[in-house]
């Protein structure tokens, strides 16, 4: 009677800890695992412990008591010359960590080649001892790139703190720059340049766009800027299109005072005489006609130009 007392008990233990399906599905924690997993393990407050062993090396094939198995997952505690302590598979060749991102650095003495370090992938970065140069495995061979060391002619140099730097002035030559934008004998930038493309500046009510410290100008003489109502494009043209003036040139008499306009004065301040190329004052003699300021007239074969503005 206490022998079958005993075996029912265990049976009851075995109910309460395990859960098993026709279909082999097995659950720890459940009674009913998920159809889609061989073993389903749930629990709110435990984890699960994957073995953990100290491999000797990436190849290591020996401290598995009955054989390495493809996918076969365990946790090395174990520091040395090629493995850290975390999670690696078997994966018919050697160890593989799982790493927490994509990216591999090994380091070595000498340079890497197909056989050292074994099954890199693209991306990986390789680290040759003692030079500290760098190597990429760009997924079908290594290449050589800049090493890590006190040169500065590297991008990462080695300070006196033995700390790595970037090299600034060689990010700087690497910059080129384009498009209304250069950089000059000190590796500054600056604005100004050709543009090589249409280029496009937008500007709000509240972001506009401003410049300062213009020189003053002659209307008649400089061109005017001007903006293209629907595309916004920057022009120059001719302020005399803008501005109609009409010149005269007239050679005075000796003690000659009064000269003909262009045109008609609506306004005396458009009106502008020069005598022999110098502007001089005159007034409003009568609609045609102006009057030289007092105390000037003319000599015989003075050049009189008048240019009047409407």
């Amino acid at each position: 009677m206490r022998k079958l007392f005993y075996v029912v008990v265990l049976f009851l233990i075995s109910t309460i800890s395990f859960g098993q399906i026709g279909s082999g599905n097995v659950g720890v924690g459940t009674s009913s695992p998920d159809l889609s997993a061989i073993l389903d393990i749930v629990s709110a407050d435990k984890g699960m412990l994957i073995p953990r062993v100290e491999l000797t090396g990436l190849t290591d094939n020996t401290t598995i008591t009955h054989g390495n198995k493809i996918s076969l997952l365990v946790y090395n505690t174990r520091y040395s010359s090629d493995l850290t302590p975390g999670f690696y598979y078997w994966n018919g060749q050697r160890w593989s960590k799982i790493a927490e991102g994509n990216v591999s650095i090994y380091s070595g003495t000498g340079s890497p080649d197909l056989n050292n370090p074994k099954f890199p992938t693209e991306g990986d970065f390789y680290i040759e001892l003692p030079s500290g140069n760098l190597h990429y495995f760009d997924g079908e061979g290594w290449s050589a790139k800049m090493g890590l060391s006190n040169d500065s002619g590297n991008l990462l140099t080695m300070g006196t703190d033995g700390k790595y730097y970037l090299n600034p002035q060689l990010i700087q030559s690497a910059i080129s720059v384009q498009n209304g934008i250069s950089k000059n004998v000190d590796n500054k930038i600056e604005l100004g340049g050709q543009l090589i493309k249409p280029t496009t500046i937008n500007t709000t009510q509240s972001n506009t766009l401003s410049i300062t410290g213009l020189q003053n100008g002659e209307i008649h003489q400089n061109e005017m800027l001007a903006i293209h109502p629907s595309t916004g494009v920057l022009s120059k043209i001719n302020s005399s299109l803008l501005i109609s003036v009409n010149e005269t040139m007239q050679i005075g008499e000796e003690g000659q005072m009064l000269f003909e306009t262009p045109d008609t004065i609506i306004d005396i301040k458009k009106v502008q005489v020069y005598r022999n190329g110098v502007r001089i004052s005159a007034t409003y003699f009568n609609a045609n006609t102006i009057k030289l300021e007092e105390g000037v007239s003319c000599y015989a074969g003075d050049e009189i130009r008048i240019v009047q503005y409407n």
